[in-house]
This record gives structure tokens, C-alpha cells and sequence, in this order.
């Protein structure tokens, strides 16, 4: 064999299959990831990012605040542009659930380059007891995997580190793009630059002054990349701004984080801080400095927590992997027992987020229907309403995205785009001191409230039925009301006898006494958007004891779709099937009830319709 012919090499030794199951294992990791991510459509402020996308398209750059009626003339500064621009073509190519994939691609991108900073670092030794940590990090940060902007802060903060990792040539050239790109995405780039920053820092205190002086052109390159935008210095303005957002309008991701609510967060962070003096040990300077500045930002804010996280990771998951081999080199088997009852841990952690969760950000492809106040749009448009509407904060991107530009809203997500003072008096009025002067000085002709029980800080109903503002139209998630006098309101009947909340005695009495007029109400609910098991449950015994079946059956139907572990519902449901002759139908239906609500009342009385004649 020649020396200019290499050795063939064997596939079958440890080395190679050892490399295999390496990045076997990175890709597996990554696609955790992603698959993390892979949530139902419905975060407020994606819908006028979609509708800044759509705008862009149309007229260009907007310099005022031209979605809203209350505020039309202040000014708007779309530091995102970017980003609603890339969430338009997605929603051009599959609709508004396409924007879905926005949290996939860029978590997914985020964790394997962080991923690929960890592999770099530890040479040959094993990623397996990252599983457990990476569980632990996605559970945490799982809440921001929604389509918005700082989804870009996530991959701008993990490519930096990870070029940095890679010693990139070329790095001021890198860094000067990666500043352009993140400006005009996010204005969470004030970030990105506070890392570069804290680079050439690092180098000087380990003595590396060539090191340094490259970071500090990689920086400045990063700075001036940042400029290159049409807002200048807005971006960074706009990222300070939200220091004091929580004093304008509260806000549940401004909140600072507590310990009972974000465990998983804390115990992180606590594994964190304490790798800093291995970190400190190999002169890794840019750990430390960064783990502090982002840990103290994540504690005020837990809309920052996965910026944390993603910054730690490398030096974090660095010092798990290297305890890791030095523990298994000592005892293996005790390691191996650690490491699996860590895993169980991280996963009891991790479904314990998920509960606490699930309602906001579920699993799933499509629409989240629950959090959008999608059905009083349609009616808006069907009845082709007029006027001025009033709406809630959640809720103004998606009717943004609904009925701009031929209806605008009351307000938004876009905080900055309205003066503190309205917000003030918003807060003011919508609890009920001033309610009605209030909706007269913005000329409002009807409202959309929010009627679900999460996300919405106040529940207005009842303070617009007591000014007197007819109902026109609710769901499981909204009402609307209109204001008295007003041409719609002399054209559309008002709901004065279905009307949710009400007492189920009253309404049971009233359908025995006025049937008629108890199911022409009745009739004009869409039982396939109610969400309360007391909606359907209520609604189907009206429309029984109102003597229509069919009815009562669609309400209870739909019920049990929504409630598949209802055994009321079901109890109800049979009882209906079997008045109209349908017995098969209405011995699953009693079988299921029986099995559900064993040892009650509600299980009692199936199991007897089960044994007794048919």
C-alpha cells in the first residue's frame, strides 16, 4: 500500500459507530426541539403581524397607527416588518395555520445550532445526558414557541455563540449581517448586541488580546449592521420602551417570575449558576458574564426566560456532559441510575408545565378556535355591522386580521402605539366607573368582549347589560353588544331570555312557559362554538323541555364532543336518543355515563336506565 493511499477504514469499530450514534443522537435532540414547538394557531399579536405583513405588500412602510379608530394618527414604527413579511408569504403558501411552522423552523434552528456549540466543545464525549436537561429547557421556554419576532432573537443569540464557538473567519463580515437581518425581524437585537459585547470582554480577562480586539470589530461590525434599517435607532429605542409596558397595561409576560409557577425556570437557572466556576476554571469568561446579565433580565420578566436558557445552554450543557463522563469513569452504574431517575424528574417537570399550559399553547397543527373571537367576527360581516367597535386587548390582532381595512379596532397588542394615557383610562372605565362616557368619547357603535375564562383580565359583560346595551350575538369565547339607537340595533333582535350566566332554574321555567320563544333563541346559538360544559348542558334540557328534541340532541352532541368525560352530558344525551326512538344510540350513550360517573348520582341514574325497560 502506497502512502498516498489511505487506509481503509473500519466501519464496524467503536470510533466510527460512536460518531454515528453521536450525531444520531444530535439530530434526535434537534427534532425534540422542534416537535416542542409544534403548537395550534392563536397568539394574539401573530394576526397583525400577519396584517403588517399584508400591509407591506400593499403600501409599503406605515409611519402611523392605521389599524386602530381610537388613535389612527400615532405613530407606528414597524420594527418588524421583516418578520410580518416572512409570516405573509408563509400565510400566502397554507393559510393563517402555516404560521405554524414559524416556531418549528426557527426553535428547531435555535437548539441545533446550540447543540452543535455543545458538540464542539466536548470533542468525543457522550451528549446522552443532555436529554434530560434539554427536556427540562424545553418544558420552560415552551410557553414564547409562538409565531411572533423574538423567535429570531432565539436563533440570533444561538448563531452568535455558535460562530463564535467555530471561530469563523470572516466573523465582523458575519456579524455585521446577522445585526441587519435581527434589526429589522426584532427589536430584541439589543440583545444580541449586549452578548457581542460581552465577547471581547471575555477575551481580555482571559488574557487573549488578539482574541479581543477581533471581537471588538465583530461587535462594532454587529452595531452598524444593526443601523441598516428603516427606523435608524427606533429598534433599540422600542426594546426600552417595554421597561415600562407593565406600567401602562398589565401583562402577564412582563410579570416577574415566581418560584411556584416557574419551578422548572428556577431549578435551571440554579444548575446555571452553580457551573460557573467549572466554566470559570477553562477561562470561559463569556459564561459567567452572560449567565448573571440574562438571569437578572429573566427574573424580572418571564418573557425572557428562553433567551436565558438559550445563552446558558452551551456552558451549561458543556459542564453536565464532562460531570457526566467524570461520574461514570468513578461508578457507572450509580451514574447510569442518576441520570435515569434525572430523566424522570425533567419529565414529571415537563407535563407539570404542560397542564399549567395547555389552555394557552396546545399541542397540535390548525387553528386554536378557543383563544380567537372568531364566530362574532363572521356575524360582524354577515350582518355587515357599522360603525366604531370596541374590543379587547387579546383580541384586537385577530380582528386586525379579520376586518382591516374595512373596520378597524378599538385597540391591540402594539402597546407603543397608543399613548400611556389611553390605556390609563381604558383601564379606568372598562371597570365600570365610567363606562358610558367613555364609549361616547370614542363614539363606539357596538363591543366585542371576551367571554372565555383565560385571558381576559375583566369580565365586561355585565357592566355593558347594565348601561343597557342589547346582546346580539355570543359563543364560547365572545359577546357582542350593541349600543342602543344605532341602526343595527333597530334591525337585529337582542337575546333577552338566553342570555349566558342566567340562573338554569329560570331558563328551564321559562321554556315550559313560553316555549316558542324560548327555542327562537335558542335556535340562533351555534352549539359547535360554545366551550362551557354548562353551556350545553343548560341549553339541551331548555330545548328538550321546549319540546324540541332535535335541538336539545345537537347542543348535548356537541357537548359530549367537547366533553368526551361528562357524564351529565351524556346522561342527557341518552335520555333525548331514547325519545326519539334511537335505543342502540342511547345505550352507549347511558353505558358511557354509567362508567363515568360511577359511585355519583349522574352514574346512578345511567346504570338504571341501562337495567330498566327500554
Amino acid at each position: 500500500m502506497t502512502a498516498e493511499t489511505p487506509a481503509p477504514r473500519d466501519l464496524d469499530s467503536p470510533e466510527p459507530r460512536a460518531a454515528a450514534g453521536g450525531r444520531a443522537l444530535l439530530y434526535a435532540l434537534t427534532a425534540l426541539a422542534a416537535l416542542a414547538a409544534l403548537q395550534k394557531v392563536g397568539d394574539p399579536d401573530l394576526w397583525w403581524h400577519l396584517t403588517g405583513g399584508r400591509l407591506l405588500f400593499a403600501q409599503g412602510f406605515p409611519h402611523v397607527n392605521t389599524f386602530s379608530h381610537t388613535w389612527p394618527e400615532y405613530p407606528w414604527q414597524y420594527t418588524q416588518w421583516l418578520f410580518g413579511a416572512a409570516l405573509r408569504l408563509l400565510e400566502l403558501l397554507g393559510g393563517p395555520a402555516a404560521a405554524g411552522l414559524a416556531p418549528v423552523l426557527l426553535v428547531g434552528a435555535a437548539f441545533a445550532l446550540s447543540l452543535d456549540t455543545v458538540r464542539r466543545r466536548l470533542g468525543g464525549l457522550s451528549l446522552a445526558p443532555l436529554l434530560p436537561l434539554l427536556v427540562l429547557v424545553l418544558s420552560a421556554s415552551r410557553f414564547r414557541f409562538v409565531p411572533r419576532p423574538h423567535l429570531i432573537t432565539f436563533v440570533g443569540l444561538a448563531l452568535v455563540l455558535n460562530l463564535r464557538e467555530r471561530g469563523a473567519r470572516r466573523l465582523p463580515l458575519w456579524f455585521g449581517v446577522i445585526g441587519l437581518v435581527w434589526a429589522n425581524c426584532h427589536a430584541g437585537v439589543v440583545f444580541g448586541l449586549g452578548l457581542v459585547a460581552m465577547m471581547p470582554l471575555a477575551d481580555a480577562l482571559a488574557g487573549r488580546r488578539a482574541a479581543a480586539l477581533a471581537g471588538l470589530a465583530a461587535a462594532a461590525a454587529f452595531a452598524a449592521g444593526t443601523l441598516v434599517n428603516p427606523y435608524g435607532l427606533y429598534p433599540y429605542l422600542y426594546s426600552l420602551q417595554h421597561l415600562s409596558v407593565q406600567d401602562i397595561v398589565p401583562l402577564s409576560e412582563f410579570r416577574h417570575a415566581a418560584l411556584r409557577q416557574e419551578t422548572t425556570f428556577y431549578l435551571l437557572a440554579a444548575c446555571a449558576l452553580l457551573a460557573i466556576p467549572s466554566r470559570l476554571r477553562r477561562k470561559d469568561f463569556l459564561y459567567p458574564l452572560s449567565a448573571l446579565a440574562f438571569f437578572l433580565l429573566a427574573v424580572d420578566a418571564v418573557r425572557l426566560i428562553p433567551k436565558f436558557l438559550i445563552v446558558v445552554w452551551p456552558g451549561l450543557a458543556t459542564a453536565a456532559a464532562e460531570g457526566w463522563a467524570s461520574a461514570v469513569g468513578r461508578r457507572r452504574w450509580p451514574a447510569t441510575a442518576g441520570a435515569v431517575l434525572l430523566l424522570v424528574c425533567a419529565a414529571w417537570l415537563a407535563v407539570r408545565d404542560y397542564q399549567l399550559m395547555r389552555a394557552f399553547n396546545p399541542v397540535g397543527w390548525g387553528l386554536d378556535e378557543k383563544r380567537v373571537p372568531e364566530g362574532a367576527a363572521n356575524f360582524i360581516l354577515e350582518r355587515n355591522l357599522e360603525g366604531r367597535m370596541f374590543n379587547e386587548f387579546d383580541d384586537g390582532g385577530y380582528l386586525i386580521w379579520r376586518l382591516y381595512p374595512a373596520r378597524r379596532v378599538f385597540v391591540d397588542g402594539r402597546v407603543q402605539s397608543y399613548p400611556p394615557g389611553f390605556f390609563r383610562e381604558f383601564q379606568t372605565a372598562v371597570h365600570g366607573r365610567s363606562l358610558t362616557q367613555f364609549l361616547e368619547r370614542y363614539r363606539v357603535d357596538y363591543a366585542v368582549v371576551q367571554r372565555r375564562s383565560y385571558g381576559s383580565r375583566i369580565d365586561l359583560s355585565g357592566a355593558f347589560r347594565g348601561i343597557g346595551w342589547p346582546l346580539v350575538y355570543f359563543d364560547g369565547n365572545s359577546y357582542l353588544y350593541l349600543r342602543p339607537g344605532t341602526p343595527a340595533a333597530a334591525k337585529l333582535s337582542p337575546f333577552s331570555i338566553v342570555v349566558p350566566g342566567s340562573r338554569d332554574a329560570d331558563l328551564v321555567a321559562r321554556a315550559r312557559a313560553t316555549p316558542a320563544a324560548v327555542l327562537a333563541e335558542l335556535g340562533r346559538v351555534e352549539p359547535e362554538r360554545l366551550a362551557a360544559l354548562e353551556d350545553f348542558q343548560l341549553f339541551g334540557v331548555a330545548a328538550a323541555t321546549a319540546g324540541d328534541g332535535r335541538l336539545a340532541g345537537s347542543f348535548l352532541q356537541a357537548g359530549v364532543r367537547a366533553h368526551p368525560e361528562s357524564a351529565i352530558l351524556r346522561l342527557n344525551l341518552g335520555t333525548v336518543l331514547l325519545e326519539q326512538g334511537r335505543q342502540a344510540e342511547a345505550g352507549r350513550e347511558f353505558s358511557a355515563a354509567a362508567e363515568l360517573g360511577k359511585g355519583t348520582a349522574v352514574g346512578d341514574a345511567a346504570r338504571r336506565r341501562l337495567d330498566g325497560p327500554r
